[in-house]
């Protein structure tokens, strides 16, 4: 499918479930040499889309929950504007910059900036280089979640 342009990218990563299996995923595909009989293989193969499938719905659905969470954080302290947009986009990208999402919702630096302190103040991200330029930040709550094993 992404040789074809139908995926840009892969949508499951099926290498987490598969490389603590190594060794059967490869005494499965030498037995296919040895006997022909793909079945055992695909099945395990499909076990793995299936595993892997579970854990990114599960994922998705953390997500929106904090998602739905972060936004309730913004109402209740009366937080608007661009803002409420950058906490609506961190369960895309929870690594950021105000300059990249400055451009990217074609805004002001110093808009960006601000909503940025606003929402480091808030506990929703946190400045990760400890940088006065070029500074990254993070969303811990949701990189917890996209970068957990």
């Amino acid at each position: 499918m992404i040789e074809a342009d139908t995926l840009t990218y892969p949508v499951i990563n099926l290498s987490p479930w598969l490389k603590p299996r190594k060794e059967e995923y490869k005494n499965r595909l030498r037995e296919i040499s040895a006997s022909g009989d793909y079945d055992p293989w695909v099945c395990f193969f499909a076990t793995a889309v299936e595993a892997q499938a579970e854990d990114m719905v599960t994922r998705i659905e953390q997500l929106l929950t904090v998602r739905l969470e972060l936004l309730g954080i913004v109402r209740e302290n009366r937080i608007r504007g661009f803002a409420v947009d950058v906490v609506e986009d961190l369960i895309g990208c929870s690594w950021l910059t105000p300059s990249t999402t400055a451009k990217r919702h074609n805004v002001q630096y110093k808009t960006a900036n601000d909503a940025f302190k606003g929402l480091e103040h808030l506990g929703i991200l946190r400045e990760i280089t400890g940088a006065g330029y070029r500074r990254i930040y993070v969303c811990p709550r949701v990189a917890e979640i996209v970068s957990r094993p």
